[in-house]
């Protein structure tokens, strides 16, 4: 019986595992349309792919900590006409994880 317990540990530990390694960052180049502050205080971004993936555009949330580079990096994007280079998580899909200028 205690080998049975050990066995079945181990396999929820492997399956664990293996749905945590499921989660991978997408990147993507995008345009940026607008930015907003919503009224909690957090910084969102109006992004369209370049590659036409999202019809009419897509807003990001930008995680808590980070908004203010995140806005920072948007509005230059915005001011010098280029595109940032985005992360996020493919279980996440509207929460940026990063974002830079695309030179």
């Amino acid at each position: 019986m205690k080998n049975m317990k050990v066995v079945m540990v181990v396999m929820f530990m492997a399956l664990f595992v293996a749905s945590s390694a499921m989660a991978a960052v997408v990147y993507t180049t995008a345009t940026v349309n607008r930015t907003a502050t919503t009224a909690n205080g957090s910084t969102q971004l109006k992004l369209t792919d370049t590659g036409s993936n999202w019809a009419g555009g897509q807003w990001f949330t930008c995680p808590t900590g980070s908004d203010d580079q995140a806005l920072a990096t948007a509005l230059t994007a915005m001011s010098l006409g280029k595109n940032v280079r985005i992360g996020f998580d493919d279980t996440a899909p509207t929460v940026l994880t990063q974002i830079g200028l695309q030179l």
